[in-house]
């Protein structure tokens, strides 16, 4: 939507095709155990505004719940989550490309408010309706692209807003992506991990599929060698691997990630 320009009336009608039929959270759920993994955090809204559950606070309605799908995808991750035994993240973009607001905040401050709005609602939302939740992963904090998440503190008042998170989930860890210090830090993107252990919590994000965050047929795949050790170098230092794959528009896990997943889990 963003790299292509895409005006966001047009690309809300993708919201009538978006309808994941083969989407199963226990399916997920499945995989990230047999790979060893102890947590998932899953993307319940991005950077392009459609949100993943029923959201009574989505500005023009823009969500699974009402749109063609008519489910809560975010119900089910939970869930599935908590019946598998793994800890329970969500991922959200405070920032909505559907707002010229965002990208001038002092400029349409009555736009910029609206986008506020949906944010402080979609996370109580998130934080109110689904049970514990032990991990809340922010990202984009920063405003109009530019800048720093500590740029735009201002702006998203990221102590009010987790004050509220803490008040229905005060055991939750928060990423600092809001624009504060958050209860660990994050290194993204596929860098080596070197160095000396690092005295802090801190969590390592990257793509199992190195093409792209999202679903893409063209595929890159992280050798089996290159993911354990770099979930060995990581966890050495003290750290976290959080490991991403993108779900094709059905909802399914690509074969060749789950098949390279096992791997890990297996080594």
């Amino acid at each position: 939507m963003f790299n292509e320009k895409i005006p966001a009336e047009e690309y809300a009608k993708l919201a009538t095709q978006f309808n994941p039929k083969h989407f199963s959270g226990a399916t997920w759920a499945k995989v990230a155990k047999e790979a060893g993994m102890k947590y998932m955090v899953m993307v319940a809204r991005h950077h392009d505004g459609f949100a993943l559950w029923n959201s009574p606070s989505s500005y023009k309605h823009f969500n699974s719940w009402e749109t063609a799908a008519h489910r809560d995808f975010v119900k089910e991750y939970t869930d599935a989550c908590r019946k598998a035994g793994l800890y329970v993240g969500l991922y959200y973009s405070p920032l909505d490309w559907r707002f010229p607001g965002y990208f001038d905040p002092k400029g349409l401050p009555e736009n910029a408010a609206l986008l506020k709005k949906q944010t402080y609602g979609q996370v109580e939302e998130l934080m109110k309706n689904y049970g514990k939740i032990d991990i809340l992963w922010y990202d984009g904090g920063w405003l109009a692209h530019k800048g720093s998440d500590a740029d735009a503190a201002w702006f998203w008042e990221p102590l009010k807003l987790n004050a509220m998170v803490r008040s229905y989930n005060p055991d939750v860890v928060i990423n600092p992506r809001s624009g504060m210090l958050g209860d660990f830090q994050t290194d993204e993107g596929g860098g080596d991990v070197k160095g000396p252990i690092i005295p802090f919590p801190w969590e390592k994000n990257l793509n199992l599929n190195e093409t792209s965050w999202g679903y893409n047929k063209a595929q890159n795949l992280m050798p089996l060698k290159r993911v354990i050790d770099m979930l060995v170098n990581t966890v050495d230092r003290g750290g976290n691997m959080l490991l991403n794959v993108g779900p094709d528009p059905d909802g399914v896990i690509p074969p060749t990630h789950v098949q390279r997943l096992k791997e890990v889990g297996n080594g």
